[in-house]
């Protein structure tokens, strides 16, 4: 259970995910890796993310630094994919650089675009190298790296989405390949997921998990 001490700390939010759109389809076929963008907040409800995406949630371009809601925008039009969210124990300090970071990026976001032309040269291994341009992982492992948040094995351009969950503290919050509906309510130590499951006719069911559910039966059987 989340202590009061736990509470108080200082946390950034990782957001990975998996969508239908024909470019995540596409990366999600050539690498077969489970999740195919990233997104990180300094907001547990994730009502404010960035990330390196398309600008206009329906159009596959322009693509450049975005910034968007879990309830709104993307999220709201793909609400049944697959995500996994995670959070980061920061200091006090490195969360106000992360803070500060991407407020004066968004300040400039103009200036920046995203990298296509590297993001379909990526299975080819070789670091890329470019000014103003990046894809969704490699301008959250390059900022995460700057920052002294995290340390990765390979250039930041080599860095996948998939690389997140390796992060030294990193905890998962959810992680549930299946189709989800809502999954960050009020309380962010308390999180429902609500997905859709077929049934042994075929028809859809709406399943729920529930992490309180789990903590209680972790609990019983630590005291048992």
């Amino acid at each position: 259970m989340v202590t009061g001490d736990d509470e108080a700390m200082k946390h950034i939010y990782i957001l990975l995910s998996r969508s239908t759109t024909i470019a995540s389809r596409c990366i999600h076929f050539a690498t077969k890796k489970e999740y195919t963008h990233c997104s990180i907040s300094v907001d547990p409800q994730l009502e404010e993310m960035y990330a390196f995406c398309r600008i206009y949630p329906r159009l596959p371009i322009p693509g450049g630094l975005a910034r968007d809601s879990i309830q709104l925008g993307f999220y709201k039009i793909h609400s049944k994919i697959p995500c996994a969210y995670y959070r980061l124990e920061v200091t006090d300090v490195q969360y106000e650089m992360v803070k500060e970071a991407l407020r004066r990026l968004w300040e400039i976001k103009d200036r920046f675009s995203y990298d296509l032309l590297g993001a379909g040269l990526f299975l080819s291994k070789k670091e890329r190298k470019c000014f103003n341009k990046r894809y969704c992982s490699w301008f959250l492992s390059e900022l995460l790296g700057t920052l002294g948040i995290a340390t990765f094995t390979k250039p930041y351009s080599q860095v996948e989405p998939i690389d997140m969950k390796d992060i030294e503290g990193i905890e998962v919050r959810i992680d549930k390949s299946v189709p989800w509906v809502s999954t960050i309510p009020s309380d962010p130590n308390k999180i429902t997921i609500v997905f859709e499951v077929k049934d042994q006719n075929g028809g859809k069911i709406e399943a729920k998990w529930d992490n309180e559910e789990d903590n209680n039966k972790q609990d019983s059987s630590d005291s048992s």
